[in-house]
């Protein structure tokens, strides 16, 4: 079995950028967003995260219990910026790169463009 260390916030941002892209989608905003874009945002919100590695989701329960919880706003807000700004600096790789198609409401799964580990 391969161990993999992690950062424990990266299941945690990926859920958030996830929920926080659908709410735009589904209030019509443009976003026409590729899976670099997106794991461009998840990089960006994670760099303004505190950075705890862990191996096993269930050993950060353990050995994160006395520390405080990015509250569900705060990570929201983190998540938002991080959206804001890809969307207002876009990339050229983005489109030259990407055989993935925009994302628009009901035209591609955001979980098939970021799996889960």
């Amino acid at each position: 079995m391969e161990l993999e260390i992690r950062n424990y916030y990266e299941r945690k941002v990926r859920d958030a950028l996830l929920k926080n892209v659908q709410l735009r989608i589904d209030k019509e905003e443009e976003i026409p967003l590729y899976q670099e874009a997106l794991l461009d945002m998840m990089c960006i919100a994670l760099n303004n995260l505190p950075a705890k590695y862990v191996v096993y989701q269930i050993d950060a329960e353990f050995y994160l219990a006395d520390d405080p919880e990015i509250p569900p706003f705060q990570m929201d807000q983190i998540v938002n910026n991080a959206i804001d700004f890809v969307l207002s600096n876009p990339r050229e790789e983005y489109h030259e790169t990407s055989s993935d198609m925009e994302l628009g409401a009901g035209e591609i799964s955001l979980e098939r463009l970021l799996p889960e580990k």
